[in-house]
């Protein structure tokens, strides 16, 4: 009880003086010291490492923070997505941030709405230097899911910068009828139009 109350105390102090790295390290502690129920742990290990991930001004500060993140969070869906659009934001490398959202792809349909909408838009950011094996991906989960709004948006915006017309078009045009979030139903009726 007493490590548990000196623990709280620590990240407290680490919270204030705004040091995320080491309130971070703290509340993983307190989380394997049981301190907070599970979601509320996860909740605010994920806070912490957002902040970490925002103190970064720099690719290389951004890159190191996310290593020094561990598995499991790097493995969250939200700061995956986060640390992505920053990286992009940085100027970073659109393959690496590719590669921190590969393991949320591969889970992307166990996703809420909004965050595939987010997942959606980090992969968007990138899709100047998309590859062949992404184009691949993103293809077989429009085609397994059909009626996904988000995954129609993708794959035709994809087959846009590909110059694939005809199939940007086809895969635009659904995506339009269909699509909830403003930003994405904007771009959707604008590309529909300029392939028209």
């Amino acid at each position: 009880a007493r490590r548990t109350l000196a623990l709280r105390l620590k990240l407290k102090a680490a919270r204030l003086s705004r040091k995320p790295a080491e309130a971070l390290e703290t509340a993983r502690l307190l989380s394997k010291h049981r301190a907070f129920s599970q979601s509320a742990a996860q909740i605010i290990v994920r806070g912490l490492a957002a902040d970490l991930l925002n103190g970064a001004h720099d690719v290389a500060q951004l890159q190191r923070a996310w290593s020094s993140l561990e598995v499991a969070e790097r493995r969250m869906p939200e700061l995956a997505i986060h640390a992505a659009h920053r990286l992009m934001a940085l100027g970073g490398d659109a393959h690496l941030a590719r590669d921190w959202l590969l393991p949320v792809w591969e889970r992307q349909h166990e996703l809420g709405d909004a965050l595939k909408v987010k997942l959606v838009n980090a992969l968007e950011q990138g899709l100047d230097s998309l590859d062949g094996a992404w184009l691949a991906r993103i293809e077989m989960a429009q085609r397994a899911n059909p009626r996904d709004a988000a995954l129609q948006y993708l794959a035709g915006m994809a087959c846009m910068k590909r110059q694939l017309w005809g199939k940007a078009q086809q895969l635009m045009g659904q995506a339009a009828m269909g699509l909830q979030d403003s930003r994405m139903h904007r771009n959707a009726w604008r590309a529909v139009a300029q392939l028209a």
